[in-house]
């Protein structure tokens, strides 16, 4: 039996959807949360043509599970913002040693450029970021080291933006429970789905993220590529 899944995010051009007065952004991989009082970026790693910042605005950034593509992207992602912003947070699970040296390189290498303080996020934890109020639930990730996955920390979060709008993101989908609080009731869910290593299959969130899901009122379908769902689903 084929499962129909909810809305799948739209082809290019029109990966946006307005929550009030916040437009949502999907940046190939990665989020932007784009209001007039502030940006929240959260897991860019590119490809990155443009961000959509007015101007002056405060941009942060919340990077939610160690991963190499994360810190290879920040680079990019760095150089999109201007400057004339001045300093962005960056916040970040522990334990990714990658980090500090790719924003030192920056930093060295670009001191023009705009400043990163880095933070740790920890679990669970609700934080304010501009007009963005953040909350942030531990998940469990794993990265290939050779031919072993290593276990690594790694968050989902919950964005409440003006006008009580709800926006959660739930990279490399989770059937767990905490799942279920971040995806419950919000305007929109943006879930990352698991690829199938062989190739030989779609991309399919698991089971238990499915039905999750149903509790938003909208949801986007993502691959690790950026790619949308093939429109009928996984098979049950």
């Amino acid at each position: 039996m084929k499962m129909s899944l909810p809305e799948l995010w739209p082809t290019p051009p029109e990966r946006r959807l307005q929550l009030g007065e916040t437009t949502v952004h999907w940046l190939h991989n990665g989020l932007l949360l784009s209001h007039a009082r502030g940006h929240l970026l959260i897991d860019p790693w590119g490809p990155l043509q443009e961000l959509p910042l007015h101007d002056g605005a405060p941009v942060a950034c919340i990077l939610t599970h160690p991963a190499a593509h994360l810190a290879a992207g920040l680079l990019q992602t760095l150089s999109m913002v201007p400057a004339h912003v001045g300093s962005m947070p960056l916040l970040a699970p522990t334990g990714d040693e990658r980090l500090p040296a790719v924003i030192g390189a920056w930093q060295q290498g670009w001191p023009d450029g705009i400043k990163v303080s880095l933070d740790t996020l920890t679990a669970p934890m609700t934080l304010v970021q501009g007009p963005f109020t953040v909350h942030c639930e531990p998940l469990g990730f794993a990265e290939r080291q050779g031919d072993e996955p290593i276990g690594l920390p790694g968050f989902g979060v919950r964005v409440t933006l003006p006008g009580d709008h709800t926006v959660a993101w739930l990279p490399l989908s989770s059937g767990t429970m905490a799942a279920r609080s971040l995806l419950a009731g919000v305007d929109l869910a943006v879930v990352e789905v698991t690829p199938d290593r062989s190739h030989r299959l779609p991309p399919r969130p698991f089971p238990r993220a499915q039905q999750l899901a149903t509790g938003a009122r909208r949801v986007w379908w993502v691959d690790a590529t950026g790619h949308r769902l093939h429109a009928e689903g996984p098979e049950n």
